[in-house]
């Protein structure tokens, strides 16, 4: 059997497993009890774990890059997705004074009921008839209230 049969093989033992040996076989890989979650988390985890040994895992770049966002998010300071960072053809729906506005992210900017706009305040001012900051109005950004 080649390595790469090897690793298919402890992915399809792994699919296999009831809880305990789920549980038995992440205090093996990990040195520690495995944490109180689904069986399927378990089982995509150890998947992962599985195959970041094989593969030898992420790069020092790539987890340093996620040791930050883990610092940010803990310090509250992961605030907002950037406009410029929605796939297009998201829908971002808001529901307000009993109404549903949908908007959808097209190639230069934001369809909102046939018309394109460049930034989300805009169309939240069109909805609202106030100025609001358009992220935070469909839920992209939270408002800081310090």
């Amino acid at each position: 059997m080649n390595d790469s049969e090897a690793l298919d093989h402890q992915l399809d033992r792994i699919r296999k497993m009831n809880t305990r040996e789920l549980k038995d076989l992440w205090q093996e890989l990990y040195f520690k009890p495995a944490p109180a979650m689904h069986p399927n988390l378990l089982m995509m985890r150890l998947a992962w774990r599985v195959q970041e040994i094989f593969h030898g895992g992420l790069s020092k770049r790539a987890n340093d890059a996620l040791a930050t966002l883990r610092r940010r998010i803990k310090n509250g300071r992961i605030t907002r997705k950037r406009q410029e960072e929605l796939p297009i053809g998201t829908r971002l729906t808001r529901d307000y004074h009993g109404e549903r506005h949908n908007v959808l992210v097209v190639k230069n900017g934001f369809e909102y009921r046939g018309e394109i706009y460049t930034n989300l305040s805009r169309i939240a001012k069109v909805i609202t008839g106030t100025h609001w900051n358009g992220p935070a109005f469909f839920g992209l950004r939270k408002e800081n209230n310090d």
